[in-house]
């Protein structure tokens, strides 16, 4: 699903620049830096669990429902400006 730049001006408006798509594809990344499942030419990784960047500014999340809870455990376990 593809959000609109509507919603992720509000986004950063309110909290700052984002950093990194987290779970992106090269066709609905919101911003430039981002995350992919597989290996897309543009990608800064695969496998955004994997990456040691994670505070290294804003992450957008949005992960598939099936890697929700993952995702939530992660970031309440590892990332420190959740």
């Amino acid at each position: 699903m593809t959000i609109s730049k509507t919603i992720v001006d509000k986004i950063q408006s309110r909290y700052g620049a984002i950093y990194i798509d987290r779970f992106a594809t090269a066709s609905n990344k919101i911003v430039t830096k981002f995350n992919s499942y597989f290996y897309e030419p543009g990608c800064s990784g695969t496998d955004a669990f994997a990456q040691s960047d994670w505070g290294e500014g804003i992450s957008f999340v949005n992960p598939p429902l099936s890697l929700m809870s993952r995702t939530v455990h992660f970031i309440r376990e590892y990332v420190t400006n959740a």
